[in-house]
């Protein structure tokens, strides 16, 4: 789809505060496009010529943290109940 650009979907995903990853796969996208797309929010950046990079990172990704909603459902469970 060249007439919609990488930039525009990372607009949109910002716009809907989900906490999914947004990571970008791409073979055309050169080192410092990719750069730029990380420094505004992308999570990771992988080459369609290095797609065993893809499970590690969507895993990285997904980790719960203190601040998503995953980690927070995790934590509201009593252990041993």
């Amino acid at each position: 789809m060249p007439e919609f650009t990488v930039q525009e979907a990372l607009k949109i995903w910002q716009a809907s505060e989900n906490d999914r990853p947004f990571i970008v796969v791409s073979g055309a996208i050169g080192e410092e496009e990719a750069v730029a797309l990380l420094k505004a929010g992308a999570h990771d950046f992988i080459r369609k010529d290095n797609l065993a990079r893809l499970v590690p990172a969507i895993r990285t990704s997904n980790a719960p943290t203190p601040s998503s909603r995953s980690f927070m459902h995790f934590w509201m469970y009593p252990i041993g109940v």
